[in-house]
């Protein structure tokens, strides 16, 4: 009797034992999990696999395939930089049809995508600790962010895209594709989401195929280019999307978009003989470049009240005013060529005193008007124009033109014999209508009066009180130089690195 009481208290010993084991082993697992110990050891585990330094507060189980990281932080290397931050992130391991599946959901927080004082390695670190690695051999099908914020920054602005979710998947050919949206950019809430969408070819030999911004029509103030400018932006709306791929082994970026009701002078702050101002409203249909070259370029739209006066200083002339408006109906740029321009507009209030000054052959006093009634070009060549000049008495006095002018322009310029002029015509000549039409045909210039009873007047003047139609339009067509090679050959005197000294200043 004695012997089987002691069995049954061994028997009951062991089986005491085995219950208590059964449930301390996983518990002590479960207060493993939740351990310093356990924190550090996946602290190591990740900043290994990122290669770079990274920081985990607390790391608490949610099942038994799930775990949550709280408090995560990623670090450059040394850690110079912090360039992530979330509150919470899951890991959750889940069955499929082909077997366990994993995902990573991140939860409000930030990633820094690069500074001014990034050098190119800081980069490669960043890239290759988002992307370099080969998803697959982790089972890991998608990363879904909430709530978190892109940042780039540079000494004369930042880039913040806030509030951002969506997904960056992994499919089984290694190709990886990112689709995500946000509310707000630069601190302003957008009226429609942006757009971030990329695809890419994770791993060692990391390559992003196609990376497109879509953002939706915003105030200019919000792209936050104060510093970039040099002026507040106050006015002007933008929409459009800036795609960037790789073509031959270089970058590529496109823009389109629109630039609604911008003031000029805020857009041209830093040009090194002042600001332009005026209206801005663009639609870009297509701008295509690289950091050394652009591509090609579309686009039409207005350039509205620009004053003349902005533009003194590059014909020396202070005292230049009037305005112009100009309508670019559609413009094509591709490989260092004007393919096609159509542009329309006008000119008031321009000063002849001072438009004669720059020719130098005597003065013409008075205000000029300039009707560009059509202007086409095509692959470098201008094939058409209509312009018309109209030539008023200011409004104090009449209006002069000096005889020196008259004789030049007849003889030089219409080819008219006129040496009589010289000894009829007093120093300074009364004028009461003067204009003419230029249309140009290719490389053929025809000049068309404006006026008198014909119709084929240039010049009237008044002679005794009496009014005489002086210089009639010439019956014949004069050769025109290449305007366009006049034109590039001035602009390659701009070159690429004297702006950038002139942005940069």
């Amino acid at each position: 009797m004695a012997m089987m009481l002691r069995r049954r208290k061994i028997l009951l010993a062991i089986s005491i034992l085995l219950v208590v084991g059964s449930i301390a082993v996983p518990l002590a697992y479960a207060i493993y999990l939740r351990s310093d110990a356990h924190r550090r050891s996946i602290e190591a585990e990740v900043s290994d696999y990122l290669r770079l330094p990274t920081d985990i507060e607390r790391v608490t189980p949610l099942s038994r395939h799930s775990r949550r990281f709280s408090g995560v932080k990623v670090w450059l290397p040394r850690r110079s930089s912090q360039i992530f931050q979330c509150d919470q992130a899951i890991w959750r391991t889940e069955p499929t049809e082909s077997g366990l599946q994993n995902s990573l959901a991140i939860h409000d927080g930030w990633f820094l995508l690069g500074t001014g004082d990034f050098s190119r390695d800081d980069y490669r670190f960043i890239l290759r600790g988002g992307f370099g690695h080969d998803f697959n051999e982790l089972d890991l099908s998608s990363v879904r962010l909430h709530n978190m914020s892109i940042v780039w920054r540079q000494p004369d602005f930042e880039l913040r895209v806030e509030n951002a979710n969506g997904e960056v998947s992994f499919d089984a050919d290694g190709g990886g594709r990112a689709d995500l949206t946000a509310d707000r950019l630069n601190g302003v809430d957008v009226t429609q989401p942006i757009s971030i969408r990329a695809m890419f070819t994770p791993g060692a030999g990391l390559r992003f195929h196609l990376v497109t911004l879509e953002i939706p029509r915003i105030p200019l103030a919000s792209l936050a280019l104060d510093e970039v400018l040099g002026a507040t932006m106050t006015s002007g709306w933008f929409d459009g999307v800036l795609s960037y791929r790789r073509s031959n082994g270089e970058p590529v970026f496109s823009l389109r978009g629109t630039v609604e009701d911008a003031r000029l002078e805020e857009l041209t702050q830093r040009l090194p003989n002042g600001p332009l101002h005026g209206i801005v409203d663009i639609n870009l249909t297509k701008a295509t470049f690289t950091p050394n070259r652009l591509i090609a370029l579309e686009f039409s739209g207005d350039l509205s009240a620009v004053r003349l006066g902005d533009l003194a200083p590059f014909f020396n002339q202070p005292e230049l005013n009037g305005q112009f408006n100009l309508r670019v109906h559609q413009a094509r740029y591709r490989e260092n060529q004007l393919a096609y321009l159509s542009t329309s507009g006008e000119a008031e209030a321009v000063p002849m005193e001072v438009v004669t000054r720059l020719i130098g052959r005597g003065v013409i006093t008075g205000i000029m008007r300039v009707t560009l009634h059509s202007l086409l070009i095509v692959d470098d060549v201008i094939q058409r124009a209509d312009i018309d000049l109209d030539v008023v008495p200011p409004a104090d006095g009449p209006g002069t033109i000096d005889r020196q002018m008259i004789l030049y322009a007849a003889n030089n310029v219409l080819g008219i014999e006129s040496t009589w002029a010289n000894e009829v015509l007093p120093e300074k000549v009364e004028y009461v209508h003067l204009g003419c039409k230029l249309l140009i045909d290719r490389n053929e210039l025809t000049i068309e009066g404006l006026h008198g009873a014909d119709g084929k007047t240039i010049l009237t003047i008044r002679v005794l009180g009496n009014e005489l139609g002086l210089i009639q339009q010439p019956e014949k067509t004069f050769p025109m130089t290449d305007i366009m090679t006049l034109v590039r050959r001035r602009m390659a005197e701009y070159d690429m690195e004297r702006l950038m000294q002139w942005w940069g200043d």
